[in-house]
């Protein structure tokens, strides 16, 4: 089967389960679709899917904006935009990272050098996580304006959503209209029936967001020192 999409923003996204029409789409240059025994042909840009005619407008975009290595957009609402990260982003990163008292488990800055090498392996690492799950850590930005990352992250329990906003950014409902715009991605494009937050127990503001979001608490475990508390929702 070979056939093509022409998306809304003009982008066209090609279909094939040839393996000789794959090779040449590569060769080109283009955004294709091929199926999983061709997968290794387009260094890396192959997306292995045999349900071609359901593959959603916005999932193909997101593959096209990575062919293109530039940041998908994963939604926009109020002014914002939340985005896939980008090399530009890598210092930011760092910088919220290290400015935050817990970080996140998807980021340690220690374990990521304050270089362009560092930056280059952000870069790297983010683009394989976002081909294989379609989701990760994003960026939330207001024109060019960064305000916070966000994310989704696979667990052996689920998807696990997670958030960091600077700290001048915080307590304006930021956050919270934020998350609930990942819930409808996670819903529509990632077809979740469930998405879970976890927190340590005396991040009173992180536990009274999920609680605000809706989410139930499911579950508190100590790990080390530290006690955390696992919340579910249903979507």
């Amino acid at each position: 089967m070979d056939d093509k999409r022409i998306l809304s923003s003009g982008s066209i996204v090609c279909f094939t389960d040839d393996p000789e029409a794959a090779k040449k789409l590569a060769v080109s240059g283009s955004c294709f679709i091929s199926l999983p025994e061709v997968t290794d042909i387009a260094d890396g840009y192959v997306s292995a899917r045999e349900d071609f005619e359901d593959l959603s407008d916005a999932y193909l975009e997101r593959l096209c904006m990575r062919h293109l290595k530039k940041p998908a957009v994963i939604c926009r609402f109020d002014g914002f935009t939340l985005r896939e990260c980008c090399r530009d982003d890598y210092f930011f990163v760092r910088h919220l990272f290290a400015d935050n008292e817990s970080a996140l488990e998807e980021f340690d800055p220690s374990d990521w050098p304050d270089t362009y090498e560092g930056s280059t392996k952000f870069e790297s690492a983010l683009r394989d996580h976002y081909r294989l799950f379609d989701f990760g850590m994003w960026i939330l930005e207001n024109g060019e304006e960064k305000l916070g990352i966000f994310g989704l992250a696979a667990k052996e329990y689920g998807i696990e959503l997670y958030y960091l906003l600077d700290r001048k950014y915080r307590g304006q409902q930021i956050a919270k209209r934020t998350c609930e715009k990942i819930e409808e991605f996670a819903a529509a494009e990632l077809c979740a029936g469930e998405i879970y937050i976890r927190c340590d127990e005396n991040n009173k503001p992180s536990r009274h967001l999920a609680e605000g979001l809706g989410f139930k608490l499911l579950s508190s475990e100590c790990e080390g020192s530290i006690r955390k508390l696992k919340f579910v929702k249903k979507l």
